[in-house]
């Protein structure tokens, strides 16, 4: 009985130091833009209620909303992001749980356009991935 064992623990081992042929093909990229990446920004409360309202204007029940740690950010083409958090009544009426959610401002800052709010966990990891990586973690 230990023979088998044995030899498939050689053979996982042996195998753990094999490399996969080179394809010739540049290394995979971060599929996020380099020119995305940006600053911290410290938002004014009037930024704050921007953002605010821009997230509200995309959920089932608006006046539910309660946000938590909205950061900005700027990148060098004077682009302004945002990222936070946000609970909000769902359709049966429960809170959801904090969701992270990312948005673009206006030139102007008077706009604020919400581009995801997480809902799935791969979600979540994708959006903290992009506010990480813009600067503006909640």
């Amino acid at each position: 009985m230990r023979m088998p064992r044995l030899t498939a623990c050689a053979s996982i081992l042996s195998l753990a130091g094999c490399v996969a042929p080179s394809t010739g093909l540049p290394p995979p990229t971060s599929p996020i833009d380099p020119d995305l990446a940006g600053i911290s920004l410290t938002l004014s409360s009037a930024e704050i209620q921007v953002v605010e309202e821009g997230v509200r204007r995309s959920m089932k029940d608006p006046m539910s909303a309660m946000f938590d740690g909205i950061r900005g950010a700027i990148n060098d083409r004077d682009s302004a992001s945002a990222c936070g958090l946000v609970n909000g009544r769902n359709s049966f009426g429960g809170y959801t749980g904090d969701k992270i959610f990312v948005g673009v401002f206006n030139q102007q800052r008077t706009v604020f356009a919400p581009s995801a709010i997480a809902v799935t966990p791969n979600d979540a990891v994708a959006i903290y991935t992009l506010c990480r990586h813009i600067g503006a973690v909640p």
